[in-house]
């Protein structure tokens, strides 16, 4: 068995859900008791000697679709005996409600002194060296798969920083459900890491619209890999009870042995050897002589590096397939958690049914599609789920299917949405400063105004700067991607009394091949270095702080149009096309808060800070660009409204091409292209690492102004936005070129290794970063970059660096800010 990597999503935590096949013939139901009365949630109910069955639910009821015939029916729940009734189904309903009694769990008199070993550990090392052997044991199957996602929420604030938390219909006040969410799939599998689920027919509470985002794969923990993933919950991932190197780890303790079915199984606690090292906590039971996993019953804490989860519990059970395979028959999430207020929890409960060894696929069924969603999966109606839900449900979650069904008309009225758009339509005196939005909830249009106040600014060209900005967009449904957005801005600077305004249209008119129609013009000010290395924020501080105007800009009258698209999976093109007249501009202001002794702005000039003598007079550009990307073996997920693309084993390709052309008056002419090789790879318990490589050269230049030189990601601020492409210490514009240039940039995220042994600090859950940074041009040799630092959240950063030109030590630097994502 190969297992898939677990994702998460946050509404305010976890959110998953997953499936279960289509039945056809009589449901056997029933009560399952304990020797109190009391009902027994969670049990399992199968068919003796196969893979069909189901679960009990939280309330102790279960439900079994079987075809006319005679079976006998087990019922199997850790630390309760093993019950088998015999019953015979004839086109009608069968209700059996059975009581089972606690197991009495058998201990070995071992005597251990201080050189007697626990017996556990022997049964360890014996389901060590079977973990590889089960691993790798099934090439191929196909099993039907139902998973039920139910989440609550206990306790909310009342405001959070300063805002009204106004939950509305989302929470039930009763039960505290937010979230309720049923889904039935076909899984396949094919070794070594396929895996393919069509979503037969998905339900969400309250939204009969909505198709659901989970996976049946994500509930497929495979505790016989040494290192189990959770992604989203911690950094990096935590060891498997019995994986290679468990004893570094974990401490083991045999509780004793039951019998089920003439298998002696053997209760082991599992328990930490350090209580921050990324390691579960719980009970595994292994099977005698074939020292397969029995069933497992195993979490982590906020101690092993989760930031928004209090606890998560896995609970598995595995069942007979045939006299040699076992394979997972129902799995089990439940987690609490308490973030900025917010505190609840859930469950997760997924069940794989029917399993069979041996499909015929045909040699494109593996496409790198690994979920699709079919387009009738959230029309099935209330008879079709009362006849294919394996787990009845509780009382609670079918009081929350009735209320919000019957609420939901009201909902979704225009008379209701409008109701909500006048209140939070209304305009208060605040807006004058913050800005304001209104929306059309049942049209699917907002609108917004940026006011003056938020955009004031300051550098050197304009002076004192601010600007309106307006926005406009329109939504093809409330679940569907595809939307349009008009824009425009206007802006003016004091200083320079000049105007600026600009207006911009962008489509995505198709998400399933990600399309996207841009067109935008009008006159505006853009810095040479197009990415923007330097924040127009950081630039004001700095400028009026301590009169280090790093920002260099020139003035542009343009109009752009461009155009990106996939073409097959994992193949990505981008072209566009702008004619720009372009103006230098110069220093008109020289405010500052502070006079810094010795120091005076610099010229807008980013070659020549000391003149103010640009490198290009004003001229007309034309140009022209195209990319294309290439992801092998990209992972995707078709649902009817979009294709969502996920990742890839092997690193992404990037082509660019640019040109400048000398006609229809331009002036520019020139040839330049650029590839870049990318990727992160997981290293384990070491974390990730991340890299990237970059090659460029300008095959002509006759003609190259200064906005078309090849410029590179400087930083000489104390603020960074930590892009992988990111220099530390870097001059923004002094190694420009239209040369050859080679970058290299490799990032190692190790997610806590180091500092979570440390006894007060790991607490504060960083994660270390170190980084190299090398660039060489035409011009410049060898620069190179080394940093450290530790992050926070996943996104907030502190680094120390040292920078190398040509040999030569440069000095210790300090940066902080909030990684954002890379702008290709």
């Amino acid at each position: 068995m190969k297992s898939a990597k677990f994702s998460a999503r946050i509404i305010f935590v976890l959110l998953c859900c997953f499936s279960f096949y289509e039945s056809k013939a009589a449901k056997l139901t029933g009560l399952i008791l304990d020797e109190n009365n009391q009902p027994l949630p969670f049990v399992i109910v199968y068919v003796s000697g196969t893979s069909v069955g189901t679960t009990a639910n939280p309330e102790g009821y279960y439900s079994l679709e079987l075809q006319n015939g005679t079976y006998d029916i087990s019922f199997r729940l850790i630390g309760y005996t093993l019950l088998t009734k015999k019953v015979t189904i004839e086109n009608h309903a069968l209700e059996l409600n059975v009581k089972m009694v606690n197991e009495s769990i058998k201990l070995k008199e071992v005597n251990i002194s201080a050189n007697t070993e626990d017996p556990a550990y022997a049964i360890i090392r014996a389901a060590q060296s079977k973990r590889k052997f089960y691993l790798d044991q099934v090439k191929l199957y196909k099993t039907h798969a139902y998973v039920k996602s139910t989440q609550r929420l206990s306790s909310h604030p009342k405001k959070v920083m300063g805002q009204e938390v106004d939950l509305g219909n989302e929470v039930d006040t009763v039960t505290g459900i937010f979230y309720l969410s049923e889904s039935v799939s076909e899984l396949y599998f094919k070794e070594p890491k396929n895996f393919k689920e069509i979503m037969i027919s998905s339900k969400v509470s309250g939204s009969p619209k909505t198709y659901s985002f989970n996976q049946s794969t994500d509930v497929l923990i495979s505790f016989y890999e040494g290192l189990i993933n959770i992604v989203g919950l911690t950094p990096r991932g935590i060891v498997s009870p019995i994986a290679g190197n468990s004893f570094f780890y974990y401490k083991f303790r045999h509780e004793g042995t039951f019998s089920e079915n003439g298998v002696l199984i053997n209760k082991i606690s599992v328990i930490p050897k350090r209580r921050y090292d990324p390691v579960f906590t719980g009970t595994i039971y292994i099977a005698e002589d074939t020292w397969r996993l029995y069933s497992i019953d195993l979490q982590i804490t906020r101690e092993q590096q989760m930031e928004f989860i209090d606890t998560f519990r896995v609970k598995q059970n595995f069942l007979r397939v045939n006299d040699e395979v076992w394979m997972p028959f129902n799995s089990r999430f439940d987690y609490s958690f308490d973030f900025m207020g917010f505190k609840g929890g859930g469950t997760v409960l997924g069940i794989f049914s029917d399993y069979n060894l041996n499909p015929k696929f045909n040699k494109t069924f593996f496409n790198g599609e690994i979920l699709s969603v079919d387009e009738s999966a959230n029309k099935k109606d209330s008879s079709y789920w009362e006849g294919t839900r394996p787990v009845p449900l509780t009382g609670d979650e079918t009081n929350d299917y009735r209320k919000r069904d019957s609420s939901r008309v009201i909902h979704e009225s225009k008379s209701y949405l409008d109701s909500i758009d006048r209140k939070s339509n209304k305009f208060e005196f605040s807006n004058i400063l913050t800005g304001y939005s209104w929306q059309n909830s049942f049209k699917r249009t907002d609108y917004s105004i940026d006011m003056p106040f938020t955009k004031i600014s300051f550098n050197t060209v304009e002076g004192w700067n601010s600007g309106l900005g307006f926005s406009y967009n329109k939504k093809k449904e409330n679940d569907d991607p595809r939307e349009y957005t008009i824009s425009s801005a206007v802006r003016y600077g004091l200083s320079n009394k000049h105007f600026n305004g600009t207006i911009a249209y962008k489509n995505l008119y198709n998400a399933k091949k990600h399309s996207v129609l841009g067109l935008e013009g009008g006159t505006d000010i853009a810095q040479f270095n197009s990415k923007k290395p330097i924040n127009e924020l950081v630039n004001f501080i700095y400028s009026v702080w301590a009169e280090k105007n790093y920002m260099k800009i020139y003035e542009k009258q343009y109009i752009n149009a461009s155009h990106n698209s996939e073409l097959i999976n994992g193949v990505f093109y981008k072209l566009s096309a702008e004619y720009a007249g372009r103006n230098s501009l110069s220093n008109t202001s020289d405010y500052k808060f502070t006079d810094t002794k010795g120091r005076d702005y610099t010229s807008n000039d980013p070659y020549h800070p000391s003149t103010d003598s640009l490198r290009f007079s004003t001229h007309q550009a034309l140009i022209v660009e195209a990319g294309l990307s290439f992801k092998p073996a990209q992972k995707y997920i078709s649902r009817p409204e979009a294709k969502y693309n996920l990742g890839s084993d092997w690193p992404v390709l990037r082509f660019n091409y640019k040109k400048g052309i000398e006609a229809a008056g331009s002036d520019v002419s020139f040839d330049a292209i650029q590839f870049t090789l990318d990727d992160e790879i997981s290293l384990g318990l070491f974390g990730k690492l991340k890299y990237m490589g970059v090659y460029g050269d300008f095959l002509s230049k006759k003609k190259v102004y200064a906005p078309d030189l090849k410029h590179f990601n400087g930083n000489k601020t104390w603020v960074s936005e930590f892009r992988i492409n990111d220099f530390k210490n870097l001059d923004y514009y002094t190694y420009s070129t239209t040369g050859k240039y080679l970058e290299i940039h490799a990032e190692e995220n190790f997610g806590g290794f180091f500092l979570n042994k440390l006894p007060i600090i790991r607490k504060l859950k960083l994660r270390e970063i170190a980084s190299v940074h090398f660039l060489h041009t035409d011009a410049l040799d060898r620069y190179f970059e080394v940093s450290a630092g530790v992050e926070k959240l996943g996104f907030i950063r502190a680094e120390l660096f040292t920078s190398f030109l040509n040999g030569q030590k440069g000095t210790v630097g300090f940066l902080f800010g909030i990684k954002t994502v890379l702008r290709n």
